[in-house]
């Protein structure tokens, strides 16, 4: 057993019994924001996201980013399929896994070279709770999120909910795959709060979907092309508390 087969033993079986709070504190990544649904020169603007150049930014309460200093400096990075739907439970297996020490908190997510393993874990949309109201179009589309999860390498214990973020407004967004162009519509409930879903995925591949607020408990969910980048936040729950 190499070392990475060591760490995942030890951490992955922890994912299930915590990814409840994963999920809700990822809802808490989400900012408030105005806008209008994309028109359809912007679904054309870029058709796939082939890789991910983006760092990790620390964050507490609202989002407000936080020292690095005051955390683990060798973080390990988790990215597991979650398919057939955008909320719910991760798979315990991981697509890409990377190791950041020294400081280093910028990485590279290689969404091209990890496609074809992404691809496997695509499935039709999963009927339950975190998929009631929603309808993907046309119904043989098959879809996988990417999950995002941050662990202290040496504790092996979770840090924080980890999430992709949206430079420029400060919201979340959700990275999937899809294996053909789609729509994904209807609205979900969930924890009292509603997501209204408006998605338009030009073609197969990697698209962002932003979720934005737009009254209380209202959220919009839409195809996205992030202006100015994106970063992987990590919400250190020891700031939510205080």
């Amino acid at each position: 057993m190499n070392g990475t087969d060591g760490f995942l033993v030890k951490v992955l079986p922890k994912v299930r019994s915590k990814v409840l709070m994963y999920l809700l504190l990822s809802l808490l990544l989400i900012l408030s924001g105005c806008s209008n649904l994309p028109n359809k020169a912007e679904l054309s603007e870029k058709v796939s996201i082939d890789n991910l150049n983006t760092e990790i930014v620390f964050v507490g309460k609202d989002n407000i980013p936080i020292s690095a200093a005051f955390f683990p400096q060798d973080i390990v990075l988790f990215f597991p399929p979650i398919p057939g739907q955008l909320f719910g439970f991760p798979l315990e297996d991981t697509l890409f896994v990377e190791r950041l020490s020294n400081k280093e908190r910028k990485f590279i997510l290689p969404l091209h070279a990890i496609a074809d393993q992404v691809q496997t874990y695509a499935t039709t949309f999963n009927q339950g709770r975190e998929t009631e109201g929603l309808t993907l179009a046309p119904a043989v589309t098959k879809i996988v999120r990417i999950g995002t999860f941050a662990y202290d390498e040496n504790t092996k214990e979770t840090i924080g909910s980890g999430g992709f973020t949206d430079r420029k407004t400060g919201d979340s967004l959700i990275l999937v795959y899809v294996d053909q162009a789609c729509k994904l519509f209807g609205t979900i409930l969930l924890d009292a709060e509603e997501y209204h879903h408006q998605v338009e995925l030009p073609a197969a591949g990697f698209h962002w979907l932003r979720v934005e607020k737009t009254v209380a408990d209202h959220y919009a969910v839409y195809f996205y092309v992030p202006p100015e980048g994106v970063y992987f936040s990590v919400k250190i729950t020891t700031f939510l508390e205080t």
